[in-house]
């Protein structure tokens, strides 16, 4: 069973017959998901003849706000070496962004989370 709020919540009630209110869901809710609120989930998969890999992570609302006004077509590189490449490219168009709470809570909680900097990557190449 993946951790996030919804699941436990749903195991409090319906297992251990734990009688919560809305009222007290939600502020559950709001008490774990202050984190997640503010942050914003990307991924990019890189798949080709050489390897597939997942490069993903979080970024903040306000950075979110600024990759938004970029070139969709730019591009940029992950300065990260998988089976000898030194940088993987991509365009801001091949990025996927997920503002749910719920699973940006799961990922942070993930035990295999591995979080590339998008940041780094598209502040760095700017600066070229």
């Amino acid at each position: 069973m993946q951790i996030t709020i919804k699941n436990i919540l749903t195991f409090m009630k319906d297992k251990q017959n734990f009688n919560i209110s809305e009222e007290q869901e939600q502020e559950i809710k709001d008490h774990f998901y202050k984190t997640a609120q503010c942050l914003v989930y990307w991924s990019y998969y890189e798949s080709n003849k050489v390897f597939s890999h997942l490069y993903q992570g979080t970024i903040t609302k306000e950075f979110y706000d600024y990759v938004k006004t970029l070139d969709k077509k730019e591009r940029f590189c992950f300065y990260a070496p998988v089976d000898n490449y030194d940088e993987v490219v991509y365009a801001i168009k091949d990025l996927k962004f997920i503002e749910d709470p719920e699973l940006i809570f799961y990922y942070l909680n993930s035990p295999n989370k591995n979080d590339d900097d998008l940041k780094e990557s598209i502040m760095g190449s700017d600066e070229e």
